[in-house]
């Protein structure tokens, strides 16, 4: 009954995406002709009668019963404009392009007019079909942009319900960390490629860029948290939150210092290029499905060793009661260093995909990631590992919607608006936070 429950909401909700996106459409269309008179005489010499082009561009017009050339047409008919094809056609070398009407394959209407220009024509049901398939297509494809970018979201965001499940602290020096592991395979790369050529298989290389971004990531975590929090553990946790964002802010002026500000662009030779083409004229980036996969197999690889395996089981003892743990036999910084580390790789990973996907980084592009994750930390529930996983992928789908329905300027406010609704009415997140009684 509750998998019914879902089912039923998901396609509630898909079904209301899809109303708003139908309005939107019809909000947003401008239709034009490109030639009103030459339309107008060739449907007149085809038989047409009352041809008549509204404001709006819409052509209507009445064909007499068993009339040949417009055999399509019965009665009062309408014909909607849509784009302009690029292709254009020449005339005959020595004559002049007769302005014709033609049905095409697909069923579509064509008007090619006497300047070679050709211009689609759709009968009324047509035009409908269009819309719909149009909205449907522009909807899936805002959901799989939405799946990609939470995917990212998502990666970073346990790291910040890891640190806070054991520490009770958030760290505000985790979207640096993103960002170093973003630039450590970039240095890598750029040493790969001295030679002007890689020295190894692509696949190889992204590979090797993967490690390297989560062991750079890691061991900035290890450091940030042997000089930064550990002295302070027993401090009040505003001691500890300054702590961290004085951290991002040393981090942020490093790596500024490193790169004397400049952006820096990931090799061509290792991007991934291309899409994969779907139904219905749907294609899916390459990158973008790099990115899914990616995230949803490090993710469950992450739940795995924290529920299955016996340091997952330490993390948790410790997460419970530091001192029980402690009295059981359980090394309490050893384990410590363990989250810092696993989060820390998940972020590390994290940044070499938005390098592959946005093609370029700067100092300052771990800032808006960084606080978008804490914002999918909290909306999942903080210290709920699938609830950040949860938030992240629910942050990046609300963004991508949002997008799609709103000025994109407006994008980063969506997930903040959404993180004070949910804590509003669902304070301790959609998932619920997971903390130890003692600790509440």
């Amino acid at each position: 009954m509750k998998i019914v429950k879902i089912v039923l909401a998901v396609l509630c909700i898909f079904a209301i995406l899809l109303g708003l996106q139908l309005f939107y459409q019809a909000k947003q269309t401008f239709r034009f002709i490109f030639d009103e008179d030459e339309i107008k005489n060739t449907l007149t010499q085809l038989g047409a009668q009352d041809v008549v082009i509204s404001t709006d561009s819409i052509i209507t017009f009445t064909v007499a019963q068993g009339t040949s050339t417009l055999q399509t047409f019965q009665g009062k008919s309408a014909l909607i404009p849509g784009v302009l094809l690029d292709e254009m056609i020449e005339a005959p070398e020595g004559q002049e392009l007769q302005p014709t009407l033609k049905q095409s394959d697909n069923g579509v209407f064509v008007f090619v007019f006497s300047s070679g220009a050709q211009q689609i024509l759709r009968t009324s049901e047509q035009e409908r079909l269009f819309s719909l398939h149009n909205a449907l297509r522009q909807i899936v494809l805002q959901l799989i942009n939405g799946v990609t970018l939470g995917g990212v979201y998502a990666m970073i965001a346990v790291g910040y319900t890891l640190v806070y499940g054991i520490l009770m602290m958030i760290n505000f020096a985790h979207g640096e960390i993103f960002m170093f592991g973003s630039y450590g395979a970039f240095f890598l790369f750029s040493a790969l490629l001295s030679s002007k050529s890689l020295p190894i298989p692509w696949i190889l290389a992204l590979l090797a860029g993967f490690i390297i971004a989560m062991a750079t990531s890691a061991l900035l975590a290890v450091i940030v948290e042997r000089a930064a929090y550990r002295p302070l553990r027993q401090a009040p946790r505003l001691t500890l939150l300054i702590s961290a964002i004085g951290a991002s802010i040393f981090l942020q002026n490093v790596m500024m210092l490193i790169t004397s500000g400049r952006i820096k662009y990931y090799p061509e030779q290792l991007l991934v290029k291309g899409s994969i083409p779907l139904v219905g004229g749907i294609a899916v980036q390459k990158i973008g499905v790099t990115i899914i996969v990616i995230s949803i197999l490090m993710m469950l690889g992450l739940y795995t060793i924290i529920q299955k395996t016996k340091i997952g089981k330490a993390i948790r003892a410790v997460a419970e009661d530091k001192a029980t743990a402690s009295l059981m036999g359980i090394n309490v910084n050893q384990i410590v260093i363990t989250t810092f580390l696993l989060g820390s790789s998940m972020a590390g990973a994290g940044g070499l995909m938005v390098g592959l996907r946005d093609t370029q980084i700067n100092h300052m592009m771990g800032f808006l990631p960084g606080m978008k994750a804490f914002t999918a930390a909290v909306l999942g529930g903080i210290g709920n590992i699938p609830g950040a996983m949860f938030g992240g992928y629910f942050l990046g789908v609300a963004e991508a919607l949002g997008a799609q329905f709103m000025p994109a300027e407006y994008k980063d406010v969506i997930g903040f608006t959404l993180l004070v609704i949910v804590l509003i009415f669902r304070p301790t997140g959609i998932m619920g936070e997971v903390l130890a009684t003692k600790k509440m």
